[in-house]
């Protein structure tokens, strides 16, 4: 029997890390958000659905934490049921920002096709600088480069960068998510 409560009470903390942990990659999740959309939306013309979706992850992130603490600290088994929901939402939500995430880099050379355009010279002249690249793909729009690669070719492996790290990412997420859900059955739902 003390066997028993032992492994209950180290199955609870580790739950109760998730929880923590979830609840913090919600927080940074929507500061990146938001320090992204006031600092950068001139210039990558961010859309207000891209914004609502990434708003409504970070929520739901903030949710399924709430929810897991209070959870743990109840007796009512539909608590256990409202938690399940709110994550398996958010796994879901998560799985389609992967396959978005994936399409961001098949898609990049029309994607920077119709940002290049959109931007005025200035502009461009500040993409060059800080992503050290010139012009965008073609050779007459690369005259005055001399060694400095196009910046489609920057563009591509900085989507390819972001693509690696929010895939990483949110595997980690519906891991601990997933195995969240597992210990709270475990927990709540073992008599």
């Amino acid at each position: 029997m003390h066997g028993y409560k032992t492994l209950k009470s180290v199955f609870k903390v580790i739950f109760l890390l998730f929880q923590a942990f979830l609840f913090i990659s919600g927080i940074a999740l929507l500061i990146i958000t938001f320090s992204i959309y006031l600092k950068e939306r001139s210039l990558l013309n961010l859309s207000g659905s891209l914004m609502f979706y990434s708003i409504l992850i970070c929520m739901l992130h903030l949710i399924g934490a709430a929810t897991g603490f209070i959870t743990i600290r109840s007796k009512e088994s539909y608590k256990v049921s409202l938690y399940i929901i709110a994550i398996i939402t958010l796994v879901n939500f998560q799985a389609i920002s992967l396959v978005k995430s994936s399409q961001l880099t098949e898609n990049i050379h029309s994607v920077s096709k119709k940002f290049w355009s959109k931007i005025d010279s200035n502009q461009r002249i500040l993409v060059e600088e800080s992503l050290d690249c010139c012009g965008f793909s073609e050779k007459d729009d690369r005259t005055k480069c001399k060694n400095r690669q196009p910046c489609l070719k920057v563009f591509a492996q900085v989507a390819k960068g972001f693509k690696n790290i929010a895939m990483r990412t949110i595997i980690l997420l519906i891991f601990c998510e997933s195995l969240s859900i597992a210990l709270i059955c475990l927990l709540k739902l073992r008599k």
